[in-house]
């Protein structure tokens, strides 16, 4: 998480899967986000969804998986999780590169 959080933009989020060009169909983890405490008060009085916080944001910071596997090889903190078997047979398969999107 420290890698995620330690951005300076308004969010930064982890991200498995970017089509080029489109935000709204990247895989993002909004759960896994870290945001600014300016732009959550900005923001928030306005947004429906989580997603919308980082679709609103004119900073973004992207982690890929490229970046996060720097300080987790095996990706398995953004491994969703929701019984014991996920956590054991799960294995995150994505590649994926950083990206900063400035609107």
């Amino acid at each position: 998480m420290e890698l995620v959080c330690s951005k300076s933009y308004q969010v930064s989020v982890p991200v498995l899967d970017y089509p080029y060009g489109s935000l709204d169909n990247a895989t993002v983890q909004p759960l896994l986000g870290c945001y600014r405490v300016d732009y959550l008060v900005e923001t928030i009085p306005r947004v429906t969804r989580l997603r919308d916080l980082v679709t609103e944001a004119r900073e973004v910071y992207l982690v890929g998986t490229e970046e996060a596997r720097t300080a987790d090889p095996s990706l398995s903190s953004l491994i969703n999780v929701n019984s014991w078997e996920d956590m054991k047979y799960r294995r995150l398969r994505s590649w994926t590169k950083s990206y900063l999107i400035l609107r």
